[in-house]
C-alpha cells in the first residue's frame, strides 16, 4: 500500500512539473538548455531570438499574404514566408552542427503579438502589420549586426550573409508605408 501511495505522490508531482514546464516560455527552455550545455551565452540568445523571430516573420508573412489591403503588402508577405524559411532552414542546420538548441514553437511574447495582428482586419491590419515589421526589422538589423562581431565564425557568416537580407525587408517596409501614406492622401 506504501508503494502505490508512493507512486501516486510521484505521478502526481510529475504532473504538476510538466504542467508548468509548458507555460514556461520556448525561448527561455532553450536558452537554460544551451546554458547547462556550456554554449556561450551571447551566442545562445542570437540563436535562439532568431529563430523566434524567423518563426513570426514566416507566421506573419502567411497573414498578409491573405490579409492584407493591398497586391503589395500581400506580395511582401510572400517574400517574408519564403525568406525567413530559408533563413530559419540555415539557422536550425547551424544550431544543429553547434549542438545549440533552438526553440521550436514562438515564444510567449511573440504568440501574443501574433494573436493580436490575427484579430485585425482591413486598414487595421495593414497599419499593426507595417509597424510590426518595422519594429521587428530594426531589432533584427541590431542583432545580426552585432552578431557579425562573434568569435564564432560560422555565426559570424551566417549573420554576414542574412544581414543584407533583414536590411532589405525593412527598407521595403519602408517605402511600403510611405507609398501607402501618400496614397491615402
Amino acid at each position: 500500500m506504501k508503494t502505490i501511495y508512493q507512486v501516486f505522490v510521484i505521478a502526481v508531482i510529475s504532473m504538476i512539473l510538466s504542467c508548468n514546464s509548458s507555460n514556461k516560455d520556448s525561448v527561455k527552455q532553450a536558452q537554460e538548455q544551451n546554458l547547462n550545455s556550456a554554449i556561450d551565452e551571447e551566442i545562445s540568445r542570437f540563436m535562439t531570438e532568431a529563430a523566434d523571430a524567423r518563426m513570426m516573420d514566416i507566421e506573419e508573412g502567411k497573414l498578409a499574404a491573405t490579409k492584407a489591403t493591398t497586391p503589395e503588402l500581400k506580395q511582401y508577405g510572400e517574400w517574408m514566408v519564403a525568406d525567413h524559411t530559408k533563413m530559419l532552414r540555415e539557422l536550425r542546420m547551424l544550431a544543429a552542427s553547434k549542438n545549440i538548441i533552438l526553440p521550436n514553437t514562438l515564444s510567449n511574447k511573440k504568440a501574443d503579438g501574433l494573436e493580436d495582428l490575427k484579430g485585425q482586419q482591413g486598414q487595421d491590419f495593414d497599419e499593426k502589420f507595417i509597424e510590426m515589421m518595422k519594429i521587428d526589422h530594426k531589432r533584427d538589423v541590431n542583432d545580426f549586426e552585432d552578431a557579425t562581431d562573434f568569435k564564432d565564425k560560422d555565426i559570424q557568416k551566417f549573420a554576414e550573409t542574412y544581414l543584407p537580407i533583414v536590411e532589405s525587408h525593412l527598407e521595403k517596409i519602408k517605402q511600403l508605408e510611405e507609398n501607402k501614406r501618400v496614397s491615402s492622401n
